[in-house]
């Protein structure tokens, strides 16, 4: 069995860069045979090459083609995802080419959703105003800038799975009303974990803190536009820590530069990396990242262990909990017989 892990996992020096004991684990496999794929960044298709040569893929975010899932030698059965989501994959080609689709959904749900916790406090203190004025030493204004305080502001949030959960939880001790859209849970099922449900334009007209924890599909690319901004209050905050697509980036900026919004954290982009001359790196109400304020050691050792654990269990011949597509699973044994 040929496991490849993409360039995510390779250090500078060229070694494979997983913690210790996942890659032990990894290592353990009866008749694993590993190898990297180097000089390819995350943001770089996969190529040819890649797919046939291995069984077993472990990657993040390389774009995956469905004209590569026919090609002649094709061998890939496995896609290893560390992290949640896969809108990257052609998921119906997977499925049609029996090739199994896993994710870390565990390993990314505290670091994710303190993340964006993080970011809603950073704004309600306004901090990055706070930290510009410090720099420049104008202690004359110091006290021009009030925050805002979070008991009993809306939380408005789009989307409440494995994350959104778990940010539900997060903010409990600070005393906010949260009200969730997701058409996939009951109101039974928010009720419990302290949250009412509300349709979209519900959330979206009465969210002091609008957060984003969908995922993107046909449905919700470009969910936050120009109509939903202006629906927003005008001291209201957005926070994207999901996908750039779902936001229509113009419609942001144009609501940021006319105050029709408070202000805003984006940790994602609607093209990554973003132009130099992208109009949100120069607006003054807006905290950004780079796709990458959910990284920490504890996202990495956890997604790590799960990606691997996912191999493992496959190389077992057994159906992974963390499959996103199970109907390729028979499929996927076949091409593993051969």
């Amino acid at each position: 069995m040929h496991v490849t892990l993409t360039s995510d996992f390779v250090g500078p020096d060229g070694r494979i860069k997983l913690g210790e004991e996942p890659l032990a684990r990894l290592r353990a496999i009866p008749g694993i045979e590993i190898s990297t794929i180097a000089g390819r960044p995350t943001n770089h298709p996969l190529e040819a090459r890649d797919v046939t040569a291995c069984d077993i893929l472990i990657g993040k975010r390389n774009r995956l083609d469905a004209d590569l899932l026919g090609l002649p030698g094709f061998r890939l059965k496995h896609i290893a995802r560390m992290g949640v989501g896969y809108d990257h994959l052609d998921l119906d080609a997977c499925t049609r080419a029996g090739v199994l689709v896993t994710i870390t959904r565990e390993a990314v749900k505290r670091p994710l959703a303190s993340a964006m916790l993080a970011l809603m406090l950073a704004l309600a203190h306004r901090l990055f105003e706070r930290d510009r004025l410090a720099r420049r030493a104008d202690w004359a204004t110091r006290f021009a800038i009030e925050g805002v305080g979070l008991s009993g502001r809306t939380l408005g949030l789009l989307g409440a799975g494995n994350i959104g959960a778990e940010l539900i939880r997060l903010v409990q001790p600070f005393g906010m009303r949260v009200l969730v859209h997701d058409p996939g849970l009951s109101p039974d099922t928010l009720a419990q974990l302290g949250a009412a449900s509300g349709s979209l334009d519900e959330v979206v007209r009465q969210a002091d803190f609008l957060m984003l924890a969908c995922s993107l599909n046909e449905r919700t690319k470009g969910l936050i536009n120009a109509a939903r901004l202006a629906q927003m209050k005008p001291t209201a905050f957005l926070v994207n820590l999901a996908r750039g697509e779902l936001v229509e980036e113009a419609a942001l900026v144009e609501a940021l530069a006319c105050s029709r919004v408070a202000g805003a954290g984006i940790d994602v982009f609607e093209h990554e990396p973003p132009a130099r001359d992208n109009p949100l790196l120069g607006l003054p109400n807006v905290i950004l990242g780079q796709h990458n304020l959910g990284m920490t050691d504890e996202l990495d050792r956890l997604g790590q262990m799960a990606a691997v654990d996912a191999v493992i269990e496959v190389a077992r011949g057994n159906l992974p909990a963390s499959a996103v597509n199970p109907e390729a699973w028979s499929q996927t044994l076949q091409r593993f017989a051969r």
